[in-house]
């Protein structure tokens, strides 16, 4: 059974690269290429073209849609896929660029990179893409706070709105290279509690316990104590959130290490509406981390108006009257545990906006430009 799973998985990855190619071609894609293969290959290809954000596939778009980073270039490579440059425009990691793959179907191309926690160190320049996007600090900026740009002027941010500033700085200066820097002293609250961030080291250590702790790119929070079970077979168990500082401590003290923790079942975790549920596998923690992935609407300047419909990963579909079922798309991941892909939304769907304004939505284009517009 295992080795028929192997095989069938190797025929989807042979029919998604596309087994036929056209034989008078040099630049002809192999179809047994793996994912770090066919990355290599775009980047290097020598027929590379510079394309519009708009030509891009519509679920690389949907991968790359995220307030945190915009894109500033991508290309193509015939016959491959595409290379896509962005630059995070807000948080703790502003201005940091990094590329993202795609191949011709816009399925996103993944290398086997391993996990460090607190290891954000870049790698040519960049950081792998999916590393990259989307790292939201666990902890937010006391305005005003000043950074210096790679020109060397400055720009004051007195609210988070002010973040697109560094956007619009980069869209005037498209050949800058560098990062801004922060102007020190300045102040980051976690939860209820302020710190003083005075230099960059103090930085890097409030994103280093971000690292493990994403919590804002979720619906909800671990319950603590939580332990770990660390690459070498040690526990550590962490009795607050202060202590994501041990984990951090672990690998600093293991550089070869490679593995991520494996956080130990049970554990408790608490969403926004304060319910409470105990999580007792890795599937169970797939499933509440599927419904966050669906139930994003929750960070935009609007929400959707139920009933709401998605198609599964089976082909089925579940209909939510109101937001209380959501529980029926995490029954289904639990009984389809090996499930990975997200739901697909059944469109056209209504939104309602902050101001009471509504919204019908007819297409996945058209919820995404909703969603940048709310950037």
């Amino acid at each position: 059974m295992r080795k028929l799973k192997i095989m069938s998985s190797l025929l989807a990855t042979i029919l998604a690269l596309g087994m036929f190619y056209s034989c008078d071609d040099n630049s002809e894609v192999d179809p047994l290429l793996d994912d770090s293969e066919l990355i290599a290959a775009i980047a290097t290809a020598a027929n590379r073209q510079d394309i519009s954000t708009n030509a891009l596939p519509s679920n690389a778009l949907t991968t790359l849609e995220d307030t945190m980073t915009f894109i500033t270039n991508s290309v193509l490579a015939p016959e491959l896929g595409y290379e896509v440059r962005t630059i995070v425009q807000r948080g703790a990691d502003v201005g940091e660029s990094s590329s993202a793959y795609f191949n011709l179907d816009g399925r996103e191309l993944l290398t086997r990179n391993a996990f460090r926690p607190g290891d954000r160190r870049i790698r040519n320049g960049q950081r792998n893409g999916r590393r990259a996007r989307g790292l939201r600090d666990c902890f937010d900026f006391v305005f005003p706070v000043s950074l210096t740009m790679p020109d060397a002027s400055t720009i004051t941010l007195e609210s988070d709105d002010d973040w697109s500033l560094i956007r619009e700085w980069y869209q005037a200066n498209p050949d800058a290279e560098g990062r801004p820097t922060f102007v020190f002293p300045f102040e980051v609250t976690f939860g209820d509690e302020t710190i003083t961030i005075s230099n960059e080291e103090d930085l890097e250590s409030a994103k280093s316990n971000c690292e493990v702790d994403r919590r804002r790119g979720r619906c909800f929070e671990l319950e603590f104590p939580v332990t770990f079970t660390m690459p070498d077979a040690t526990e550590i168990t962490l009795a607050s959130r202060d202590d994501w500082s041990l984990i951090h401590a672990w690998y600093e003290a293991n550089p070869d290490a490679t593995d991520k923790p494996d956080l130990v079942y049970p554990v408790n975790i608490t969403y926004r509406n304060d319910s409470t549920i105990t999580v007792n596998s890795e599937e169970e923690m797939r499933a509440a981390r599927a419904i966050c992935e669906v139930d994003r609407g929750r960070d935009r300047c609007f929400q959707p108006v139920f009933p709401l419909s998605f198609t599964m990963p089976d082909g089925t579909e579940i209909t939510l009257a109101s937001r209380d079922d959501w529980q029926l798309i995490k029954d289904w991941y639990e009984a389809n545990p090996e499930a990975e892909e997200r739901p697909d939304l059944v469109f056209p769907i209504e939104i309602t906006f902050e101001d009471g304004s509504t919204m019908i939505i007819n297409s996945e284009e058209e919820l995404q430009e909703a969603k940048r517009n709310c950037g």
